[in-house]
């Protein structure tokens, strides 16, 4: 009942929206009204914004590990409009969607997509962010793999350690949060959980897994 009631008040599929509030407002991208209300208002994962929007103005890269439809890309552009950004979703079905939300925001200078699996070795379906040989810069990932967070990792390590880089990520289980905060902390990097909103509890996010929170992490 309430996908017909969805349908009837929204339509089916997608439908280019401008987002209307929040830090990502004035972004205007395909959004399919029946399951991503929330972001055209402002409130899809409200609670990491305000460190989206920090870490992304003082760095001239952005790793996007897990970017769908490239809205965090489209963030990041708007607030480093000079930055460059490298998007990584192996599932083709976003890679169209991609280049046209970046297309109808004009922005087409420093984006850089890539169909492949980050993880911590190289093949014809998998790549590993330390092979970019960054070093010396600021550098901002963003990790979402729905339970892949520490392969990723291992293959971002020589990156941690040659630039100064800051990093949220979304974990999947506590074993995992545990994991990430760990593995961070050995690096040298200070970690901070990014607890949900209490008004979750009425205005929840739909998730595939049980375990959904955000860390953040920084020399």
């Amino acid at each position: 009942m309430k996908q017909k009631i969805k349908k009837i008040l929204f339509g089916e599929g997608n439908q280019i929206k401008k987002i209307l509030f929040g830090k990502a407002k004035g972004i205007t991208m395909y959004i399919d009204l029946q399951n991503k209300i929330q972001r055209i208002m402002g409130t899809d994962e409200r609670e990491i914004q305000s460190s989206f929007v920090r870490f992304a103005k003082k760095s001239g890269y952005f790793f996007d590990i897990g970017a769908s439809d490239a809205y965090y890309g489209l963030f990041y552009k708007k607030y480093n409009p000079t930055g460059q950004a490298y998007l990584f979703d192996a599932d083709k079905k976003f890679e169209q969607i991609q280049k046209e939300n970046f297309d109808i925001n004009h922005f087409s200078e420093g984006i850089h997509l890539y169909q492949k699996y980050v993880s911590n070795v190289d093949s014809d379906s998998t790549i590993s962010i330390d092979s970019f040989g960054i070093e010396g810069k600021n550098v901002f990932i963003k990790i979402d793999v729905e339970g892949a967070e520490t392969a990723v990792l291992q293959g971002v390590q020589n990156m941690l350690k040659a630039n100064n880089c800051c990093l949220i990520i979304e974990t999947h289980s506590f074993q995992l949060e545990k994991d990430c905060v760990s593995f961070l902390e050995n690096l040298g990097y200070k970690t901070h959980i990014i607890k949900n909103a209490w008004w979750r509890v009425f205005i929840p996010e739909l998730r595939p897994l049980e375990h959904n929170r955000w860390l953040e992490a920084f020399k």
